[in-house]
């Protein structure tokens, strides 16, 4: 198969595979090899699209790496998704554990989906504004339990 791309698309490309398998593999103990492979034949091929000051090579391991300022540059997009998702993902577990402490799962079960949409926006609702307000600032653990 033959892909052919300008160097701006080829450059996108190649954040794109880097970001790919910084998701899904960054926070493994064992590689999908398959995603890292496909990681190293794009950037093998940085030079070609004039990017040769974005990669370099471990002679020594024989893999490519994007250079640190380039790192850097890509580790900005994984910081603001993780800052985003963070503040998601808290908002969906404290919700949700507040409509399970309110509600058992037949309840939940029962509601018309629009209703239970509009279930869950309310305790969403609540901690977004919170958490807009104050941050993580006045979360605690309770003593006693």
């Amino acid at each position: 198969m033959t892909l052919e791309l300008n160097n701006t698309q080829f450059e996108n490309l190649m954040k794109l595979a880097w970001l790919g398998n910084w998701i899904i593999n960054a926070n493994r103990t064992e590689t999908f090899e398959e995603y890292e492979q496909a990681l190293q034949l794009v950037l093998s091929r940085a030079a070609e699209a004039g990017l040769e000051n974005s990669v370099e090579k471990d002679e020594e391991c024989g893999a490519y790496f994007p250079t640190d300022d380039f790192e850097e540059y890509l580790q900005s997009f994984v910081d603001e998704y993780a800052e985003e998702n963070f503040w998601d993902a808290l908002v969906e577990r404290l919700a949700e554990r507040d409509i399970e402490e309110k509600y058992n799962a037949a309840q939940i079960e029962a509601m018309a989906a629009p209703a239970r949409i509009d279930l869950w926006e309310k305790f969403e609702e609540r901690y977004l504004a919170e958490f807009e307000k104050n941050g993580v600032g006045r979360l605690r653990i309770a003593d006693g339990k």
